[in-house]
């Protein structure tokens, strides 16, 4: 034995306490990184559904009553393609294939944040999201509508199905009420 006093650490043991300490920081980089991109994901997804009520709320504000249960009021020409909403527009006009591409009088387009940019079927520059919705009447003497919103994310391919992508979707029915 020798007189020599044993303190501090080894090589051996300052290398695993820096191994350790080494995945305890990559494992915190990486929950960090995944923390963005959820938050970054949540932000997209609430701006997709205020979009999406946002119309939802316009289309069950247009007129859709009858008048005294015989005369049906039905609002077939404001414009909701443009904010504010104005006069010459499609209304309440039946459009159930509205959802499936870019059609005229059912569809507009959002910047990133969800400010409106354009009505129409091409997106402008700087468009983010794509808003289509349909109107399609249930019975046959059509006092019942289904009112169909979705908001998915302007895409090279946006003529695709707004039903496969991220974004949001609502559906409400709506029956007519005497006035």
């Amino acid at each position: 034995m020798t007189g020599h006093d044993q303190r501090g650490f080894s090589i051996i043991e300052a290398t695993i306490a820096a191994s350790l300490l080494a995945v305890a920081v990559a494992g915190l980089a990486q929950l960090t990184v995944a923390t963005g991109q959820a938050n970054a994901a949540a932000r997209r997804s609430t701006i997709a559904q205020h979009a999406a009520i946002e119309r939802m709320e316009q289309l069950r504000a247009l007129a859709w009553t009858s008048d005294g249960g015989v005369v049906p009021v039905t609002d077939w020409t404001t414009d909701l393609t443009t904010t504010p909403a104005s006069a010459g527009g499609a209304g309440l006009v039946p459009a159930s294939s509205a959802l499936a591409a870019n059609t005229s009088g059912h569809c507009d387009f959002l910047d990133a944040e969800g400010r409106w940019l354009a009505g129409g079927t091409r997106a402008p520059t700087g468009a983010a999201w794509i808003r289509r919705w349909s109107v399609a009447p249930v019975d046959p003497l059509g006092d019942t509508l289904v009112l169909h919103v979705i908001v998915s994310p302007a895409t090279a391919g946006s003529e695709q199905s707004a039903t496969s992508m991220i974004g949001a979707s609502l559906v409400t029915m709506r029956t007519r009420r005497v006035r």
